[in-house]
């Protein structure tokens, strides 16, 4: 991965406090000492006619040019403020080609002229990063006005999924500027990410007003200083800042301080699992519907013995039904290699549809992983082949799991450490109090705006991922599009969606093209002349089982997970969702939903109600009737 090392500085236009001395030459001297690849600068003086006749050590020039040297041969500046002497404004230095720079007047009166200098750098090959060095006024009411500018600058001006560094004097006395920043362009202070807190810069002689900033999105910190003391004293009465960063891959998604990487189907998905469960040090939670012995599971397995030998904890959770078909032999492999495997519910009878016995029918259908409480899965892939060779496919099956690094896999790990104590006190090994404490152990939320785990069980948390749906179809603007296995939502559900395409929301439903479960297949087309009426657009997955149980709301907001919009997912089964406000990721599921609809769906169109035969008409609304019937023996009559 590309690694750069960043620096901000106002420089005071080269001058000592109450203009005594020029300092240009001590400060040109501690920039080249800090050796930074990109270096922002405020303040500085681009012109001034007198000062070559007042200060006899003036150099000649522009002093972005001077400080630059031969360390920093890219060079940009941009005016701020002019006068009859000159101008000053702020600069940006760099080692790598800079592509094209724009500077942007965002004063807000005429008593103090600010602006926003914004360069694209080549990074010798690599992807280009967008920089922006900004100085921002006294005012409150004038930095407001320039955060907006700001904001709609970037949003404008600047590709959402590109990597961008924001530098400068913000003189953000009240420490407001970070989180609308986090909020409106998902941009962090490095300071804070490497520390927790905001760095002090002002005045530099001892610091206690935290007024320039280094925010940065798409970068991970590897480091962050503030340079004061020793020669750095009496140059400015600002504090220089600098940072270590390393560009994050361009699949992978820097939100609230977790890395997000969207996976594809399994080709994707289990090479990297396999690669995090060799790295893993001490612990490994997984929990799958569908463990199946076939070479994926294989993969998966040896990689876990792997861990386990090495004496890293391996704790694996099976649904009792979904992977009913696992060959005793596999677990019994595992479990003498020290992996520590249990059963959810494993103990099936087809005549317990009494209300009383309705527990029985509730699954583990969650796909999780945890690896150290650092790096975690969620998603809808089950530990099995992708292609179906006994359906004839020779295509995958469509699914996705996002990877993520960061605080929200300790939130995972704390859920799945829950069930499994649950679990084991239920086979009969653990005591009573060791199960109070499971059953009352509450996940930590994460703190984070931009991401959030989203469960669906039977206790606290039973309408959480129906509800997460909801509010975002409510929310939607422009676009909506839903990929979804078993998709047969609720009435409430479907009026939402309905309302959505009458106020002018293009809705999208990607689905089951494919006949794998037939009762719930057909059941589904029973749906379509309502949704149709309404104005939504339906697709269907045509090379291959469609598995996926995703979202995309606006291109912003996105979902991924395990759970169908079906009333066995929504009303029985323990689900496991992420959703993730973020347009960088969210552009990305988004593209990929959108290749499959256009390059591997046929759309059912409004003729499809006129094209059906009775016989076809008769088995949708017969199937819709039996899981109808189904969900009400169960006690949810009225859920469908």
């Amino acid at each position: 991965m590309t690694t750069l090392k960043i620096a901000t500085y106002n420089i005071h236009k080269g001058l000592s406090y109450f203009k005594r001395r020029v300092v240009l030459h001590e400060l040109r001297e501690r920039l080249h000492e800090l050796d930074a690849d990109i270096v922002f600068l405020q303040e500085v003086q681009g012109e001034h006619t007198l000062h070559g006749e007042r200060y006899h050590n003036y150099p000649d020039g522009a002093q972005h040019d001077f400080i630059a040297g031969e360390i920093w041969p890219h060079s940009v500046y941009g005016k701020n403020a002019v006068y009859e002497a000159g101008h000053h404004g702020n600069a940006i230095l760099s080692r790598f080609p800079i592509l094209q720079s724009f500077n942007t007047d965002v004063s807000a009166h005429r008593f103090e002229s600010r602006g926003l200098l914004h360069c694209e750098i080549d990074l010798a090959g690599q992807r280009s990063v967008h920089c922006l060095c900004a100085h921002f006024g006294l005012t409150a009411k004038g930095r407001r006005a320039q955060t907006g500018a700001l904001i709609e600058y970037v949003r404008n001006e600047i590709p959402s999924e590109a990597p961008l560094i924001i530098a400068g004097d913000f003189n953000d006395w009240r420490n407001q500027l970070s989180k609308t920043l986090a909020n409106e362009l998902h941009m962090h202070d490095v300071f804070h990410m490497r520390g927790g807190h905001l760095a002090r810069s002002f005045p530099s002689r001892m610091p206690l007003l935290r007024l320039d900033r280094i925010y940065v999105r798409g970068f991970e910190v590897l480091q962050s200083s503030v340079h004061t003391g020793g020669n750095w004293q009496r140059l400015s009465d600002h504090a220089a800042l600098s940072a270590q960063l390393e560009m994050i891959a361009s699949n992978v998604h820097l939100v609230d301080e977790n890395r997000l990487m969207l996976l594809q189907n399994g080709a994707a998905y289990f090479p990297q699992l396999c690669a995090d469960i060799d790295a893993a040090r001490h612990s490994i939670y997984l929990e799958t519907y569908i463990y199946a012995a076939d070479e994926s599971g294989r993969m998966v397995a040896d990689a876990l013995r792997r861990a386990a030998a090495r004496g890293v904890m391996v704790r694996m959770l099976l649904d009792g039904y979904g992977s009913a078909e696992l060959p005793s032999e596999w677990v019994d492999e595992l479990r003498a290699a020290k992996v520590q495997v249990q059963w959810f519910r494993r103990e099936i009878s087809p005549f317990t549809l009494r209300r009383n016995r309705m527990r029985r029918l509730r699954r583990l259908h969650r796909k999780l992983v945890v690896l150290d409480g650092e790096v975690a899965f969620v998603g809808g892939i089950n530990i099995l082949n992708d292609i179906s060779a006994r359906d004839g496919f020779n295509f995958p099956r469509l699914d996705y799991a996002v990877r993520v690094q960061g605080v929200v896999a300790r939130e995972i790990q704390a859920t799945m450490r829950r069930l499994w104590g649950v679990v084991s006190w239920a086979n009969f090994r653990r005591r009573g109090k060791e199960f109070r404490r499971f059953v009352m152990e509450r996940a930590k939320p994460a703190p984070a705006q931009g991401i959030a785990l989203v469960l669906r069980d039977n206790l606290r948390h039973r309408h959480d991922i129906e509800n997460a749906y909801l509010d975002a179809i409510a929310a939607a603007r422009n676009e909506l599009i839903i990929a979804n296995a078993y998709f047969l939502p609720r009435q409430v559900f479907r009026l939402a969606l309905i309302q959505a395409a009458q106020r002018g929301v293009r809705v999208m439903l990607l689905l089951q093209g494919k006949v794998e479960y037939r009762v719930q297949h057909y059941a589904t087309h029973a749906l379509y002349d309502q949704l149709l009426a309404g104005g939504i657009e339906i697709y269907e997955y045509q090379p291959s089982y469609l598995h996926a149980k995703v979202a995309v709301v606006d291109g912003q907001w996105a979902t991924v997970g395990s759970s169908n919009i079906d009333p066995f997912s929504l009303l029985l089964a323990h689900e496991a969702n992420l959703a993730v406000q973020d347009p960088g990721f969210a552009g990305e599921l988004r593209a990929s939903l959108l290749a499959a609809i256009d390059n591997d769906a046929a759309r059912v169109g409004d003729e499809y109600g006129v094209s059906r035969t009775w016989f076809d008409r008769l088995v949708a609304r017969s199937s819709y009737a039996i899981v109808r019937l189904l969900i009400g023996l169960l006690g949810y009559g009225r859920s469908i």
